[in-house]
């Protein structure tokens, strides 16, 4: 009979499964169609779990460090492909049925011992399984080669805070090559405008024109984002491989002015000793800086100007005689250049951290491990009746004693103070998942967090494109 896969999985959480359902388990599930994972919120595999009181968690797809079923499944795939080719519906059932009956528990006991680990070891004073796995013939048996389908099923982002300036996400079935590469272009290969040629007309403060300039630079600057992307980058001279560079036009420089002096505020009282009352402009801030648009940037800008991300930046003190007038030149360059044009303040990524409590911690021990950790990974709760009359549960004559279960391991700095107690030696197992990325990305804020996001990942696949020509060229000769 031929089922539909939403209609075949509800008879199976009727038939099967709730009749020897517990209400303190979990049933695991990766996000495949058929369970129910990714569809609406009311369609019937998830009607049918809620009815059946079945509480779920979706895992990635094909994720063998949570469940080595699937490498049973390889294994009986290959043993059907062993067969030859078989046409008839009911032959193959039955040799998938025998196939499956021929599976020994030593096969089963190999297959956890020897599938693939995507969680990094983290011990009292080491790391271990720091390194990805999954490549042709490191499992005997096992096909592990980059498949562009299977990395489209087990891609998943996932945001946890989306601010215009502050953003973090995960990224999970990737490798740490990739998440690097994507962190070290946000650093370094996004374009950024910041000031760059500094014209002095007059300077007559205390700080050298080289200082003063080079402070400026580090005045992250916003306006339209829009504007902005039009704006090209501006191309440096470079006389040892013959590159002529840019001449300043309106669609590659932005001109900024900042002239200030400061006077004598001659309404004030004579004993004041605030300079700020005392004196006019004894401060230059960079609210100071002055957008000077020309050509086509008066209609690009015309909305949101030029302007200093924060206006409150101090950019030098002046007393009275001394002043500052100057033209400012800035130009989209690339943080590997200078820092100034690195449109984030951090950049950065962890591992997910893994905590499994693998023996009771009950009591007062319960309350010691949870100081262990920061506020919310731990949580205490009661013994049940029915977990006291398992057997070989670990809590059997401790109804209702305290014991700590992992409540949020997403909120854990890894500090490891639980491995520097005996009493939970042999207890806890931490660790990493190796390809689940949490990245934090904060901009300086020329852009939002996300659009530089995209920004890197559209320079990666420009990279990309730029390695597969070079390759294809070396093919043809």
């Amino acid at each position: 009979m031929s089922l539909q896969p939403s209609v075949g999985t509800s008879r199976i959480l009727e038939e099967v499964v709730a009749p020897e359902w517990d209400e303190n388990l979990i049933l695991i599930e990766d996000n495949d169609g058929p369970h129910g994972t990714k569809g609406a919120a009311d369609n019937k595999v998830k009607q049918a779990k809620t009815k059946l009181n079945i509480k779920w968690q979706a895992q990635p797809s094909n994720s063998p460090d949570l469940n080595p079923i699937e490498t049973i499944w390889r294994i009986i795939k290959q043993r059907l492909k062993n067969r030859g080719v078989i046409f008839q519906t009911e032959a193959l059932k039955a040799a998938i049925q025998e196939e499956w009956d021929k599976i020994t528990i030593e096969e089963i006991n190999n297959a956890i011992s020897t599938m693939p680990d995507r969680t990094v070891g983290i011990n009292a004073e080491t790391v271990t399984n720091i390194t990805s796995t999954e490549f042709p013939g490191h499992y005997p048996g096992e096909d592990h080669s980059w498949s562009l389908s299977k990395y489209k099923k087990n891609l998943k982002i996932k945001f946890h805070k989306n601010l215009p300036y502050d953003a973090s996400f995960s990224i999970i079935g990737i490798d740490a090559s990739l998440a690097n590469a994507i962190r070290r272009i946000l650093i370094a290969e996004v374009p950024t405008l910041a000031i760059e040629q500094v014209f002095v007309t007059n300077n007559t403060s205390v700080l050298a024109d080289e200082v003063l300039a080079h402070r400026l630079g580090l005045i992250p600057l916003r306006g339209s984002v829009s504007g902005l992307d039009a704006t090209d980058v501006f191309l440096k001279p470079d006389e040892e491989n013959g590159i002529v560079g840019s001449q300043p036009a309106d669609y590659n420089t932005i001109i900024m002015h900042l002239h200030v002096e400061c006077t004598y505020n001659e309404s004030a009282d004579p004993n004041e000793k605030d300079p700020k009352k005392r004196f006019h402009n004894s401060d230059v801030y960079a609210r100071d800086l002055v957008f000077a648009p020309v050509g086509r940037q008066v209609e690009r800008f015309k909305d949101d100007p030029i302007v200093p991300m924060n206006p409150d930046i101090l950019i030098a003190k002046l007393r009275p005689g001394q002043i500052i007038d100057m033209e400012l030149h800035c130009i989209k360059g690339l943080g590997m250049d200078h820092a100034k044009f690195s449109p984030v303040a951090t950049a950065t990524y962890r591992l997910l951290p893994k905590i499994n409590i693998l023996k009771p911690i009950l009591g007062l021990e319960a309350g010691k491990f949870q100081k262990c950790f920061p506020e919310g990974v731990i949580g205490i709760e009661r013994v049940t009746a029915k977990e006291a009359g398992t057997e070989g549960s670990g809590y059997e004559g401790h109804e209702g004693k305290e014991k700590a279960v992992v409540r949020n391991s997403f909120a854990d700095t890894v500090s490891r103070e639980c491995l520097r107690h005996d009493e939970f030696k042999g207890k806890v197992k931490l660790g990493r998942v190796q390809d689940h990325f949490i990245f934090s990305v904060e901009s300086t804020g020329q852009y939002p967090s996300t659009n530089l996001v995209l920004k890197s990942l559209k320079v990666l696949n420009l990279k990309a494109r730029h390695l597969k020509r070079a390759l294809d060229m070396l093919e043809g000769g």
